[in-house]
């Protein structure tokens, strides 16, 4: 019985003893990442044109900016979630413009151009205010007397790509109607596209 006891109070002794010098330490390295949400762009869905009066002989011209179409979206919208890589803000034109009748007026009539924003050409909404430029050479219809026409794409805006950001651009549109044009409502698609 005698011998019993000491074992069992060696026992306790032995616990105490690594109580007393274990103290716990954690140590965690904490990381976060952010990754990029892409890009988005946001504008109206349809851009019309005002009705014009056909002529026999003169090429009638008819502009539309897209400040002043009938749609709430009176800009295109720009978002970078990624910030780390440049982009371009990229207009292009489908097809010709077609009436149903299958009568089409060239892409080479319809012109492009840039609007100026309130700020820098470009209204920032978030972000680094000249992170979106646009392309000086779409400041009118015609560069050094060529046209900015949508028979090929067009680059509006260059993003720097330095942080995430938003903006707003405005471009603006004209068709020259050439003269012996038939009646009917012409049509295309036109595409915003973020390279």
């Amino acid at each position: 019985m005698q011998k019993l006891k000491l074992n069992i109070l060696l026992l306790a002794v032995t616990l105490g003893l690594f109580s007393l010098n274990f103290a716990p330490v954690f140590a965690q390295q904490m990381l976060v990442q952010i990754m990029g949400g892409g890009y988005r762009l946001d504008g109206p869905t349809l851009i019309d044109f005002p009705t014009q009066i056909a002529s026999i002989t003169e090429t009638i011209t008819s502009e539309r900016s897209i400040r002043e179409i009938a749609d709430a979206k009176k800009y295109l919208l720009i978002t970078d979630e990624n910030g780390g890589s440049s982009f371009n803000i990229q207009i292009s034109a489908s097809s010709p413009l077609q009436n149903p009748a299958g009568k089409q007026i060239a892409l080479t009539n319809f012109l492009v151009k840039n609007i100026s924003g309130t700020g820098n050409n470009v209204d920032t909404i978030q972000g680094l205010s000249d992170g979106l430029t646009l392309n000086t050479t779409l400041n009118d219809y015609f560069a050094e007397s060529i046209p900015n026409s949508l028979s090929t794409t067009r680059v509006l805006a260059t993003g720097t790509g330095q942080q995430p950001g938003q903006w707003k651009i405005y471009p603006g549109l004209r068709i020259d109607i050439p003269g012996g044009t038939a009646l009917g409502i012409y049509e295309t698609t036109i595409t915003f596209t973020i390279i």
